[in-house]
């Protein structure tokens, strides 16, 4: 990148009118059943409040361990596509109407429909949407199919693919693919990588360069080559017409299978000390109450955090949110600050 940075704003805002189209693909008041793992990234691009204005009341976690309470007529589902994921989602859909409090649990996916049906409550049947993130596969198109219910579920696609954690860096927040692509052979998350970055040439024009070490990158790079060739044939996408990006020159791809080292090394700066001790993701921190959150005194917060008792609460660990985390700050080393070292 020529000026280092990149505008991720337009990456988010994209994002945030996908979320907000299938929002309001509903129409009237609706609850959502939002898988955990999407919990994090969702609250990265839109705040409950913003979701409160477009019918949504009450959202709920999908989990086939606890019970849920809904009592809307309209229901959105956003979850990541496994099957795990399509079998507590059938087994809520297969209920003709969502009782007070349901226990999701096996004996709803082997309870027949006719039968089902026979319990049906007489306020009618619940509208149901899914919408996998970051797209509908076969495998959870089977499992409705089996279920009986893929004419009476809505499915879909909600296309979050990158999500700016910071003003230079974007992630697609994918936590199991690294065990899905090395020990499953599962190839989707490369299928995912290349489709986001063909949405960002769409943005900031086409790359100049493509570079790529080891077995998985020449995979997403032929992969790539492949989708820009289909979208420069068809003359009806933004592709066709756009030119060689001025914000982004080369693009280099490593497989993590070529160099498996690296995740093990000590950070040696604020942030990454930060999250050795209490774990950053999307953005967020576990934090104690009391300890002055000052990146030059981290080292010091560190080292005394077991004298502070309480439950933990998350903060920011992104400068566009936090100016305690500057850019500068957080990429400095603390082994090299007089503070760290005192």
């Amino acid at each position: 990148m020529k000026d280092h940075r990149i505008d991720t704003e337009p990456i988010k805002a994209a994002a945030l009118k996908d979320l907000l189209d299938v929002v309001d693909s509903v129409r009237g008041k609706k609850a959502l059943i939002l898988d955990p793992s999407l919990t994090g990234v969702l609250g990265l691009i839109v705040k409950f409040p913003v979701l409160r204005d477009h019918g949504l009341d009450k959202v709920f976690h999908l989990d086939a361990r606890t019970p849920l309470s809904a009592t809307h007529d309209k229901i959105i589902c956003i979850c990541r596509p496994s099957q795990a994921n399509c079998q507590i989602v059938l087994s809520i859909s297969l209920s003709p109407l969502l009782p007070a409090t349901l226990t999701i649990n096996k004996d709803y996916i082997q309870t027949s429909r006719s039968e089902l049906r026979e319990q049906q409550q007489p306020h009618g049947p619940k509208e149901f949407h899914v919408y996998f993130v970051p797209r509908k596969t076969s495998v959870c198109v089977d499992v409705f199919e089996q279920g009986g219910v893929l004419g009476d579920v809505i499915l879909g696609e909600l296309p979050l693919l990158f999500i700016p954690l910071e003003e230079d860096l974007l992630s697609l927040e994918l936590d199991s693919c690294f065990a899905e692509l090395y020990l499953n052979g599962d190839l989707s998350s490369i299928t995912s990588s290349a489709q986001a970055l063909m949405n960002l040439q769409h943005q900031f024009g086409l790359f100049t360069r493509l570079t790529g070490k080891g077995d998985k990158a020449k995979i997403l790079v032929d992969m790539l080559l492949r989708m820009r060739q289909e979208s420069i044939i068809d003359s009806r996408t933004r592709l066709y017409a756009i030119g060689q990006s001025q914000s982004i020159e080369n693009l280099i791809i490593i497989d993590r299978e070529v160099d498996f080292v690296t995740p093990l090394l000590t950070q040696l700066t604020y942030e990454g000390l930060i999250d050795e001790k209490f774990g950053i993701k999307n953005s967020k921190s576990l934090h104690f109450p009391g300890i002055p959150v000052l990146l030059p005194c981290v080292f010091n917060m560190v080292n005394s955090c077991h004298s502070f008792g309480g439950t933990r609460y998350r903060f920011n660990c992104s400068s566009s949110t936090d100016s305690t985390f500057d850019f500068k700050c957080t990429n400095c080393e603390y082994s090299k600050n007089p503070e760290a070292s005192a």
